[in-house]
């Protein structure tokens, strides 16, 4: 069976979440594209992620710098996105590995 509508996972490569989520997805029989996070946490990606993000746009709009771990995961955002507006994808489900997909939520997925 296939899902009538693309999934999209955003997780961290390796995580103990990443194998939790794909195992119960795998499980329900649902395709999924998985996007990994630069991870934030590694001071080695702190550059890059620096140049991606304008601290003083954020401060502007949310009154506190963003993390690295919050640049990380709106850039991931963002590359699938372009993913899907390049791919001419309608309709799409964004999901983050701390979700626990359901049966239900399967079975919705199916749905003509």
């Amino acid at each position: 069976m296939s899902n009538k509508i693309p999934v999209f996972l955003v997780t961290l490569k390796n995580s103990k979440r990443e194998r939790i989520v794909r195992k119960r997805l795998d499980f329900l029989k649902i395709n999924y594209k998985v996007f990994y996070c630069i991870g934030g946490e590694n001071t080695d990606n702190h550059k890059l992620l620096d140049s991606l993000s304008t601290q003083k746009k954020a401060i502007n709009l949310y009154g506190r710098p963003l993390t690295y771990k919050d640049i990380s995961n709106a850039e991931c955002h963002l590359r699938i996105y372009k993913y899907i507006l390049k791919n001419n994808i309608y309709n799409a489900i964004v999901m983050e590995d701390d979700s626990y997909p359901s049966k239900l939520f399967s079975d919705w997925l199916r749905l003509r």
